[in-house]
């Protein structure tokens, strides 16, 4: 099956709690442009399926960590393998120890986007945000999923400094933040 068929086919199905963001996820490849993008947590690997098929039209590497193994209920066309790297490994692990070597020979004007849909326990979630805090420029994006409890309003189990982060959520299928860090440097005119 053609990949961005199946990516629309599995939205429309709306069959897991990821699935109405799998277009969203796609988007921000296309329109953000990385060179890497660093997806912790894959379960059901539909938000792998949707930063792989993007990043075939973005030449973006995908670097995917669980502790457990994937899961698909899809079968992953062929094609959109090739950037890819799985690392059964803890988050936390990954980026204490992994993600600084990752990261070593980054230019600062290549974009990165780290996914976190792992473990959701607020403190969890919370020294995510720090590991990868200094790495993370302001251009650069963090996604998060499930940060909204039973689909209603945002919930956070952790606020950001609003002098350091800004964010919005997309309130659906148990919210999508998109946290961004401000610039140091304001422009005033």
């Amino acid at each position: 099956m053609d990949p961005i068929k199946l990516l629309i086919e599995l939205t429309l199905r709306n069959e897991k709690d990821i699935d109405e963001h799998l277009m969203t996820l796609f988007s921000l490849v296309i329109s953000l442009k990385p060179k890497r993008i660093v997806e912790l947590g894959v379960r059901t690997a539909r938000s792998t399926l949707a930063f792989l098929i993007a990043s075939q039209y973005t030449n973006s590497s995908l670097t995917s960590v669980d502790v457990d193994d994937m899961k698909p209920d899809f079968i992953f066309p062929d094609e959109v393998k090739g950037n890819w790297q799985f690392i059964k490994k803890d988050a936390l692990q990954f980026l204490e120890r992994d993600f600084q070597i990752l990261m070593a020979d980054r230019k600062p004007e290549e974009p990165l986007i780290v996914y976190i849909d792992d473990w959701h326990d607020g403190i969890h979630v919370q020294k995510e945000i720090e590991l990868v805090e200094d790495y993370v420029l302001p251009g650069d994006l963090i996604i998060l999923h499930d940060l909204m409890y039973g689909n209603s309003q945002p919930h956070y189990k952790s606020e950001q400094d609003p002098n350091v982060w800004e964010y919005v959520t997309i309130p659906r299928c148990n919210g999508l933040t998109i946290l961004r860090k401000k610039s140091d440097h304001i422009v005033t005119e």
